[in-house]
């Protein structure tokens, strides 16, 4: 699972968002700061002593392979667009946005997951004769996370983790099948961020795609 993988905080937020809402009769000032943490999605995957100290169980830890229902995503997209109806133009606005992208290609690549299972059924039964009319192999849909993705690099130029947003981008536009779109996000990345965790990943990523390219 490359979100959980590549991306921690995603399901770091996650799991304190869903330990959040089981927790929410509580303590009120440790689950709202456990909120904004789970909102927010901050890289620092930490929560500050103060609120473990209100609150019966330990901070959950990022963790690569992490389950979530559709429904604690959705709960989670709403929150953060809340966030952002809210607080429109904050200093924490550009990590909101980025969580809220991250989310949505969560969203997104599950709907995809289900599309081909309904494909892949649909095509059984077409080979069998059962159908008349062949599946169309369905096609994945990141466009809200592009969007949001574009908007924090044009909004927010001096953000300090543009170079997660641009690979973001990159990943996005390669799953959609648009090949030079990855590759000037990649460029992009390479040429303006030289210090970035993500510079091998993004040259070897760029390697292929001048391959296929030829």
């Amino acid at each position: 699972n490359f979100i959980m993988t590549r991306f921690p905080s995603t399901a770091f937020a996650l799991q304190t968002y869903r330990r959040v809402r089981l927790n929410r009769a509580g303590s009120a000032g440790a689950s709202s700061a456990l909120l904004m943490l789970a909102i927010f999605g901050l890289a620092i995957c930490t929560v500050p002593s103060s609120i473990l100290a209100q609150s019966p169980e330990p901070a959950p830890a990022p963790a690569a392979h992490v389950t979530f229902t559709e429904q604690e995503i959705a709960h989670a997209i709403a929150e953060n667009q809340e966030l952002l109806r809210k607080y429109p133009d904050q200093d924490f606005t550009p990590l909101v946005m980025f969580q809220l992208s991250e989310l949505y290609v969560r969203r997104s690549t599950i709907a995809y997951q289900k599309a081909m299972a309904a494909y892949d059924a649909d095509l059984k039964r077409f080979d069998a004769g059962e159908l008349t009319t062949e599946p169309v192999v369905p096609r994945i849909d990141l466009r809200e996370a592009i969007e949001l993705g574009d908007q924090i690099l044009n909004k927010y130029p001096t953000a300090n983790f543009l170079d997660k947003v641009l690979y973001r981008l990159a990943l996005c536009h390669s799953e959609e099948g648009n090949q030079e779109m990855a590759r000037a996000y990649l460029e992009r990345l390479v040429d303006e961020h030289p210090k970035s965790a993500y510079l091998l990943e993004s040259c070897f990523r760029l390697g292929e795609n001048y391959f296929d390219k030829r």
